[in-house]
């Protein structure tokens, strides 16, 4: 019998599905598996932010270069190695992290080849991954599901019905992309249980990350304001990447006239430009509701209008 340990990215928000898959695998196995263990025959790593990268590999150095561990490394920050299939395609030990809900993806992968964004470097073209069953366990209520483009599947309409006659209370993790939402998805996504993250108040998420996409993504809102209701609606819009200041505030005030909320991203967490920061305060902590953009004003930064 085994003894594994498993090492998480400090900074992770939610529950780490590589490292839950792997303990599935092993446990299946007689294998003992925890996050913590004073001799592991092996361990198992996953670091998601880049940030986290070299405190997370100098914890694991003790054990790999003194202890002589064996250490499996992955995740987005490090090589963004696939999981075999055998564990790919294991039930995640919900159990290990104590939740309240399921996790998984029904595709990996995107259609998109966005050059700001890893995800076709990481995981390549869209390709079905998991059906429900695969993930979803029955003693939750709730699902957050990882998905790049789950709208660009091939099999979206019947996901989404899914969804929606299973009852479960859905968290759309990555967002969705207006680009692909047709009238047919759009009435069966609006009777869907869609909430935030946390579970706390329904909400539905996109983005306007390029500003070339603007008829799609107008297309795609004003069908989906035919079955869903503004206030519900959050888009996300990257600012910082090759955007100017009055396209970024463009978008916001397009999205705010349809009564929807606009949130910024600010690419690559930007510092060189002040006025990234000045113009995501005004949009993230809903200054927009009382004050106009011309009018903003925020301590220091006010000489930056």
């Amino acid at each position: 019998m085994m003894r594994v340990m498993l090492v998480d990215d400090p900074r992770a928000k939610i529950m780490n599905l590589a490292l839950a898959k792997w303990s599935g695998y092993h446990k299946a196995r007689g294998d003992t598996v925890a996050f913590e263990m004073s001799d592991p025959d092996r361990i198992y790593g996953s670091c998601i932010y880049s940030s986290s990268k070299r405190r997370f590999l100098q914890g694991l150095s003790l054990y790999r270069d003194v202890l002589g561990v064996e250490v499996r490394v992955g995740g987005y920050a490090m090589n963004g190695d696939r999981l075999p299939d055998e564990v790919e395609h294991t039930r995640p030990d919900y159990d290990l992290y104590g939740v309240d809900y399921s996790l998984g993806f029904t595709t990996r992968g995107c259609v998109r080849a966005c050059p700001f964004c890893v995800v076709p470097k990481m995981e390549g073209a869209l390709r079905e991954n998991s059906p429900f069953e695969e993930f979803v366990d029955d003693r939750f209520r709730k699902v957050v599901l990882l998905d790049n483009n789950l709208l660009a599947s091939r099999d979206a309409t019947l996901k989404l019905q899914y969804l929606r006659d299973s009852g479960l209370m859905v968290n759309f993790n990555q967002g969705l992309d207006l680009r692909f939402l047709t009238d047919g998805l759009a009435s069966v996504l609006a009777d869907v249980k869609w909430w935030n993250l946390h579970y706390t108040r329904r909400s539905l998420h996109f983005a306007w990350d390029l500003m070339e996409s603007e008829e799609q993504i107008m297309n795609g809102l004003k069908t989906l304001l035919r079955y869903v209701l503004p206030t519900y609606i959050v888009v996300y819009i990257l600012i910082g990447y090759n955007t100017t200041h009055e396209q970024d505030v463009y978008r916001a005030h397009s999205l705010l006239k349809l009564g929807v909320a606009p949130f910024a991203m600010i690419y690559n967490d930007r510092r060189d430009d002040p006025w990234l920061r000045f113009f995501a305060r005004w949009l993230d902590r809903e200054y927009w509701r009382s004050v106009p953009f011309e009018d903003f004003k925020d301590g220091k930064l006010v000489s930056l209008i």
